[in-house]
């Protein structure tokens, strides 16, 4: 993220910080002395400005988003004396319980996502392996009907021939299975 700061402007640098901590609009607004509206549209403007994160970068924001959690219940925890302090933490905990939550989520989500992409491949794959049987049965049956003899059968079935025809066929089946998918 520290890389991220240096490429923004000043004012989207406070902001992108405050706001991944959890300060609402407005609380932002009122520490840096701008308009809500003005935070709102550099949030939105700094939100799509970014690519879609994959799972693994989601994982290790919600890893930082934690850790800056984790240190104010510490800094809290270890000078608190009033009831408000002890109320700060328990908004805090809930905070890293919610997070932790996301976390667990945003994982079953890249699992299914990875499952489903493993499923379509397999049905992919299983189509061609199908369609280069069915192509090459085809071609056998040509052959065995047309040849009048063992020499012609082995002509067309063995070395260069057969080769040219599975790869052919192979080909052929993976254009198909891609134009279907």
């Amino acid at each position: 993220m520290a890389d991220d700061l240096n490429t923004m402007d000043a004012f989207t640098a406070k902001v992108v910080p405050l706001r991944t901590k959890g300060y609402s609009f407005e609380e932002i607004a009122m520490k840096t002395g701008a308009e809500v509206e003005e935070v709102v549209t550099v949030w939105k403007e700094f939100i799509t400005s970014r690519t879609i994160m994959p799972p693994e970068e989601q994982a290790v924001l919600q890893e930082l988003r934690l850790e800056v959690l984790l240190t104010q219940v510490n800094d809290r925890l270890r000078f608190a004396d009033r009831a408000e302090d002890y109320e700060l933490v328990i908004k805090l905990l809930q905070e890293i319980a919610k997070l932790q939550g996301i976390n667990k989520e945003n994982k079953r989500n890249a699992e299914d996502k990875l499952l489903e992409l493993t499923q379509a491949q397999t049905q992919l794959i299983l189509r061609a392996i199908f369609a280069i049987s069915a192509g090459m049965q085809a071609h056998i049956e040509q052959v065995l009907t047309s040849s009048k003899t063992i020499k012609q059968i082995q002509g067309q079935l063995t070395g260069p021939v057969l080769q040219e025809l599975f790869t052919t066929e192979a080909q052929r089946a993976l254009t198909e299975g891609v134009e279907e998918a």
